[in-house]
């Protein structure tokens, strides 16, 4: 059983294989969820994506991205096209497939590859690549894979590729931090935001209740196995996280980039009606989440393990 909140060093052969096994039994469900639709996912996620393609693109006129881990390929797609180029690789045919369809269907497929490929393999297109996006994916290895992986981005990419990783992380230090009553009244303005949201879904709205029944499931399961959700994924510990990669790269910058949002969202984006789906509030409560972000005394109280929020590491290849 693989500790839920402690990243092991290595896991065996058969904990890969459940791994490899639940992304293609369950992508498509979690595609559901995580990616959202588009009318929510880009309110709530525009700020820190345009941030990770300023990044990427300063001082350049274009940029291919090698994407890793690409998932269903939302990530990569909301900052491709004209001057972007993405190529992604994933482990999961599944979510390759997902990935090269969703392209067609945004219109970018000309600025988009996608291929198969486990941990460790590298496309040949990686060497034209000045820019890598490690988007919620090195929380699904073990630490040799994480090891593994970053010394051979270190080694294959040249020097000035610019490296942007995003992922659930918590805070490990122990000592006891004053909670911020800025920030807790913040906190409580938002949660009200959010069931005023909640609360003007129409009468004859209509939510997916079987994508949520089936979702709320993987959750119990995870529960009774010890995992977070997949058999493999563990958030980091942001101050060590941090200087594993700093033994790598240059951290330009360091911050988070949401905190509450994904779990407020969750209800509202179920809803069948595209439409209704929208609402006037969102923006507010995206301001009022970064707000809170800033507060570092804030969200050293509330992230602990196994609480955690998202993080946004931008890096440079020395």
């Amino acid at each position: 059983m693989i500790e839920k909140i402690e990243r092991l060093q290595s896991v065996d052969p058969l904990t890969n294989k459940l791994e490899h096994e639940w992304w293609e039994r369950n992508a498509a469900l979690v595609s559901r969820f995580w990616e959202m639709d588009t009318s929510i996912s880009d309110v709530l996620r525009r700020r820190y994506l345009h941030a990770i393609k300023r990044f990427f693109l300063e001082g350049r006129s274009e940029v291919k991205v090698l994407e890793l881990g690409c998932g269903s390929g939302w990530v990569g797609q909301s900052i491709a096209g004209g001057n972007v180029k993405i190529v992604g690789t994933d482990f999961s045919e599944s979510q390759i497939e997902m990935a090269r369809s969703r392209a067609v269907r945004q219109g970018i497929a000309h600025t988009t590859s996608y291929h198969v490929m486990s941990s460790g393999e590298w496309p040949a297109e990686a060497q034209e690549c000045g820019a890598v996006l490690i988007h919620s994916f090195l929380h699904h290895l073990d630490w040799n894979e994480i090891n593994k992986l970053l010394d051979e981005l270190k080694m294959r990419v040249a020097p000035g590729t610019r490296i942007a990783f995003f992922e659930p992380a918590f805070y490990e230090a122990s000592t006891k931090v004053s909670r911020s009553r800025v920030s807790e009244s913040i906190l409580r303005l938002a949660e009200r935001m959010v069931s005023k949201v909640n609360s003007d879904m129409s009468a004859g709205a209509q939510l997916d209740f079987e994508s949520r029944d089936r979702f709320l499931k993987l959750f119990e399961d995870a529960e009774a196995n010890g995992w977070y959700l997949s058999p493999k994924e563990v958030p980091f510990g942001q101050e060590k996280f941090t200087a594993v990669l700093q033994e790598r790269f240059d951290v330009v910058s360091s911050s988070w980039a949401i905190i509450f949002l994904i779990g407020w969202v969750f209800e509202r984006n179920l809803l069948k009606n595209k439409p209704q789906r929208e609402h006037w509030l969102w923006p507010w409560i995206v301001r009022l989440d970064a707000m809170m972000a800033r507060d570092t005394a804030f969200l050293q109280s509330r992230l602990r393990k196994p609480a955690h929020a998202f993080h946004l590491w931008h890096c440079v290849k020395r």
